[in-house]
């Protein structure tokens, strides 16, 4: 079984990537131990190769949360390369630094801070900008200005961590994935015309929006039709959906 080592500190925080990255993503057992004075974490496998990373977030903030300051997002976000990864990836905690061996691999690309950082969007807590419904928007964030808010750069990390490890010890065998499809509608609204302030507002609505009486009197027509079950309210279309998930062998979930 994998031993993973790490730092005396923020334990919570690193019991939750560590878990994240090795037992959600990869499926691979471990054991964890807290040493004392640990300068970084060291993954040590079954055949004694080990893969040394940096700390280079945790250690800086001794106490509980501590971290949790504007002053301590990543403010020098750097693109790397190296063996174990087919793209370029982003580095929000460290360098590029690594050193590898036929036994040890030594990297300074904190690996597990960034992958926290990402997971757990600490900076939407500390970032107090927000839009006009208190929502903190994606071009507030650390990933849209220095433009990787398109890059799923945790699993790209994944992999990487991965192929240090497989290099490390061929016998490895990771968790397969598979893809699932998870069909979802949200239902704000699913009637137009359910009230009589429903059909003033939407004839009123597409009256001024069009500029065209026509348009109005189109939308009166459609609210008659509608209420005398001549058609169907525009926006119910339930039974389609349903039909499209039943001739596809999917499962539709609504949220109303």
């Amino acid at each position: 079984m994998i031993n993973i080592n790490i730092p005396n500190n923020n334990i919570n925080e690193r019991k939750y990537i560590i878990d994240i990255l090795f037992n959600e993503f990869l499926g691979l057992e471990y054991n964890l131990n807290i040493i004392n004075n640990a300068e970084g974490y060291e993954v040590i496998l079954d055949n004694g190769s080990i893969l040394y990373v940096n700390d280079n977030f945790f250690s800086k903030y001794k106490n509980d949360l501590e971290y949790l300051n504007i002053n301590h997002l990543p403010n020098n976000v750097l693109r790397g390369k190296n063996n174990f990864s087919d793209i370029e990836y982003v580095i929000l905690y460290g360098s590029n630094s690594i050193i590898i061996n036929k036994n040890i691999i030594e990297f300074d690309f904190d690996i597990f801070a960034s992958s926290f950082f990402m997971l757990t969007r600490w900076e939407e807590f500390v970032v107090k900008d927000r839009d006009e419904h208190n929502r903190f928007l994606g071009k507030f964030s650390i990933a849209c200005k220095y433009n990787f808010i398109e890059k799923p750069i945790v699993n790209e990390y994944v992999e990487m961590l991965w192929n240090m490890l497989k290099y490390l010890d061929i016998s490895l065998n990771r968790k397969k994935s598979e893809y699932s499809l998870l069909l979802t509608h949200d239902v704000d609204l699913p009637f137009r015309y359910n009230k009589f302030m429903d059909m003033l507002k939407y004839s009123v609505k597409d009256f001024l929006f069009s500029k065209s009486i026509m348009v109005f009197f189109k939308t009166i027509e459609e609210i008659i039709l509608v209420k005398i079950k001549m058609k169907k309210d525009p926006i119910d279309t339930f039974d389609l959906l349903m039909d499209i998930a039943e001739d596809n062998n999917v499962k539709s979930y609504f949220f109303f």
